[in-house]
């Protein structure tokens, strides 16, 4: 378990000034030839704050986290950290820190050899560099694995390893390439919790590249969803989840059930033939989602409801053990529903009633 422990020489903050945050990039574009990666991408991480990229591969997220690192030069835009313009910098030179996919660990060095390294290079004095390094292996709870090599630990705690190395250095601001990617779910899970609550302690500000949403959800105070080198929407992880802005951004966050709709006087239409009235849309909307988990599936019409319903025939019944997820043809459409009775199963074949509140109704821009 990661425990935190103050640095017993630290007198700095690593939240630093709240008034600047602690990275901000302005107009960035990156291409390679004609293939535009990112188009005047612009972003902010407050200190102290966690903000994930989110997305696809190919997205830009990597590109970005590796200008952001100096790894890369953009070709135009500006990069801010902790209020200074590092656009030109050299990546040893930024106040920023990262911890990679595959953790890049020295292999010929022992573990506290690879947190101590980069202290090292920057000539921290030696009284001080045992100090941090000690709290560096207390804080990720890898004391006794000091003098272990990496090919002697587990991927995880390799991951802590890389981590320590990074938080050693008391950067501006910690980047993290999807750290997480290369362990089994039960220990990714248990390591979200840790690194979530390492980062609380710390007040540490964080840039984290993921493309997975469980992930992004359950770490980030803010999310950056990013579409084919742009960003489709920011927001924290309940309004990006509950309110997508965006069909994109719908679909990436697990909305099964999204339709491109047009509208007729007051009923907005699918192609297939799905229909909303328009006091339940608004005025204007382009698409609708709808969560399967939000869907009510009964044999029977449920008396009074002022939400939208309608009525299809079921294709499919898969049981899930605590659910049921159904495939309903309504028209020329499918929508999938998932439902918690799992004692009263509806049959493939049989007529079934959809309805969902006017709240689980997405309006979606395309």
């Amino acid at each position: 378990m990661i425990t935190t422990r103050p640095s017993p020489s630290r007198t700095d903050s690593v939240a630093g000034d709240v008034e600047t945050p602690a990275l901000k990039t302005d107009s960035i574009t990156k291409s390679y030839g004609s293939n535009l990666v990112l188009e005047e991408l612009s972003l902010e991480v407050q200190n102290g704050e966690f903000v994930s990229l989110l997305g696809p591969s190919g997205c830009g997220k990597t590109t970005t986290l590796n200008i952001v690192s100096g790894f890369l030069q953009p070709d135009s835009g500006a990069v801010q950290i902790g209020g200074v313009d590092v656009t030109h910098t050299p990546a040893h030179k930024r106040d920023s820190a990262v911890v990679f996919q595959n953790y890049a660990l020295f292999p010929h060095m022992t573990v506290e050899k690879n947190i101590r390294y980069g202290l090292k290079a920057k000539r921290v004095p030696r009284e001080e560099l045992k100090e941090r390094v000690a709290w560096a292996l207390r804080l990720v709870d890898i004391l006794e694995l000091k003098d272990r090599y990496p090919g002697q630990l587990s991927g995880g705690q390799q991951q802590r390893v890389a981590v320590a190395r990074s938080l050693v250095m008391r950067p501006g601001i910690l980047l993290m390439d999807e750290p997480l990617s290369n362990l089994d779910a039960k220990l990714r899970a248990e390591l979200r919790l840790e690194l979530k609550a390492l980062q609380q302690d710390l007040g540490q500000s964080v840039l984290f590249v993921t493309h997975d949403q469980v992930e992004a959800l359950s770490l980030s105070d803010r999310i950056v969803v990013m579409n084919r080198g742009h960003v489709e929407q920011v927001g924290t992880s309940r309004e990006v989840y509950e309110h997508p802005a965006t069909v994109f951004v719908a679909r990436f966050m697990g909305v099964e059930n999204v339709f491109e709709l047009t509208r007729d006087n007051d009923i907005y239409q699918t192609a297939g033939g799905l229909h909303f009235p328009s006091r339940l849309m608004g005025p204007e909307v382009s698409a609708v989602g709808i969560r399967p988990s939000m869907l009510r599936t009964r044999a029977e019409p449920v008396e009074g409801w002022t939400g939208w319903a309608s009525r299809g025939e079921i294709r499919s019944v898969t049981y899930l053990g605590d659910t049921v997820r159904y495939e309903v043809a309504v028209g020329d459409e499918t929508l999938a529903a998932i439902s918690s009775d799992t004692h009263s199963v509806l049959d493939p074949g049989s007529t079934a009633y959809l309805h969902a509140s006017p709240e689980s109704l997405l309006p979606l821009a395309t």
